[in-house]
């Protein structure tokens, strides 16, 4: 018999193990005066293997960490059905990542905790699922996602394209799904390839290679967790650019033209890396490792939130049982601008400028300047906001010389416009890495 989702009140419980971690969510709900939150516990890193023990003993650590029961004080395997805040859930479900952990034998794991646990496995066909109803539910024609971990980069696409018909395609004529990855697998492998000359290409602090060796080793082989050191952000920064163009390059044409569909195309970003670097390093390293063009929209993950609550605010509560926000899986959303700039050997010039009006009818005049990425500051807080501009000096989008977004749904932590002459080179040493991103960054983008 299927169980229809309560109508006033709810709480699930939604526990991810991937990546040699544990990320538990309980998501409440209560329909009938609006209120709505999600508390969050993350455990890492795992045992190398994992019993079914240590998954019921580490639930009875978050029963205490959220002042939540979850089971009936007579069993250890049975659920409490859901009565109101901090007594019982209505589902426990867990997803296990089938990319770090072998489905078979960690299924029959969790099954041993408690028959009431429903299980999803992410893999491939999961994470298609995924972006093709994200893609339907927020309205683009483009969605990347882009799994960013030290030891494993993935990268995935969905794409409509109305001039290529498929046969028998699940997602519909003229969707695509691409995907692409490198594992490495273990810290050893992360600390040899870190410190090859491919990377270094990438830095812009010069550092001896013994002493970068270990610095590095010593940051990997502890928490890698965020990090001071800017020399370390800096080897992360050049990592992840290099990831990202390496698996563009060995899957040919998948990952190309990212920003093209009009003002289309969301770029969602989750993982280890967004937690490690400061902002500005992780959208220079993106936006350098896909070439990115045009418009996007960046999502930001940093809860990892994305492959439970991006579900269930994709397909709802008919299919999952409760609502989900969108601001329960995006940290931050930001759109960015990459246009077409005429190069100049003179000094930097205005090549955009625009009038930021929000519901109250105030106004105010912003300007992006040639040869570094600028950021334009919005009001999350503001219902309604209006940008509306003008790309100038020869300089355009879409080869489009007007601008304009309206801004009511979507919150847009800030627009963000690259002004960049093409193409962008680095090296041929850090010295002069140096500059030129001190130049990209001149004003500060956060």
């Amino acid at each position: 018999m299927i169980k229809l989702p309560n109508i006033e009140k709810s709480a699930n419980l939604l526990v991810e193990i991937s990546h040699n971690r544990i990320v538990t969510k309980l998501v409440y709900n209560d329909y009938s005066i609006g209120r709505h939150y999600v508390l969050t516990d993350i455990l890492n890193p795992l045992p190398v293997d994992f019993t079914s023990s240590y998954i019921r003993e580490y639930l009875k650590a978050v029963e205490k960490h959220f002042d939540w029961q979850f089971f009936r004080n007579s069993s250890d395997d049975q659920l409490m059905t859901f009565a109101n805040e901090g007594f019982g859930v209505d589902a426990i479900t867990v997803y296990l990542d089938s990319r770090y952990y072998d489905r078979k034998k960690y299924i029959e794991v969790i099954r041993e905790v408690s028959k009431d646990i429903s299980i999803l496995t992410i893999d491939n066909t999961y994470i298609q699922d995924l972006l093709f109803s994200l893609a339907n539910k927020l309205g683009y024609e483009d969605v990347v996602l882009l799994d960013l971990n030290l030891e494993n980069t993935y990268m995935y696409r969905i794409s409509r394209d109305m001039q290529r018909k498929t046969l028998n395609n699940p997602l519909g004529e003229g969707y695509i799904f691409k995907h692409g990855k490198i594992q490495l697998g273990n810290d050893w492998r992360v600390i040899d390839i870190a410190t090859t000359a491919n990377v270094r290409a990438f830095l812009q602090y010069e550092t001896s290679q013994n002493r970068l060796s270990n610095m590095w080793s010593n940051y990997i082989l502890g928490e890698k967790k965020t990090t001071s050191s800017n020399v370390i952000k800096d080897v992360i920064r050049s990592f992840n650019t290099l990831q990202c163009l390496t698996i563009r390059n060995d899957n040919k044409g998948d990952f190309d033209g990212i920003g093209t569909h009009k003002y289309s195309t969301l770029v969602i970003i989750t993982g280890s890396i967004p937690t490690q670097l400061p902002y500005a390093d992780l959208l220079l390293s993106t936006i350098d490792g896909l070439e990115l063009g045009d418009a996007c929209d960046i999502a930001l993950d940093t809860s990892f939130a994305m492959y439970p609550l991006g579900r269930a605010h994709a397909h709802g509560i008919a299919k999952c049982g409760f609502l989900s926000e969108f601001s329960d899986f995006v940290s931050r959303l930001d759109q960015i601008l990459v246009p077409d700039v005429a190069k100049s050997e003179g000094k930097k010039r205005a090549i955009f400028t625009a009038e930021v009006t929000d519901v109250k009818g105030e106004r105010r005049n912003v300007y992006a300047l040639s040869d570094e990425i600028t950021q334009i500051m919005l009001d999350i807080d503001v219902d309604i906001q209006e940008i509306a501009g003008e790309f100038v000096k020869s300089s355009s989008i879409y080869s489009e010389f007007k601008y304009n977004l309206i801004i009511s749904k979507k919150k847009y932590n800030s627009l963000l416009i690259d002004g960049r002459y093409r193409p962008i080179v680095y090296g041929p040493e850090p010295k002069n890495n140096h500059i030129k991103i001190s130049q990209w960054l001149n004003a500060s983008v956060n």
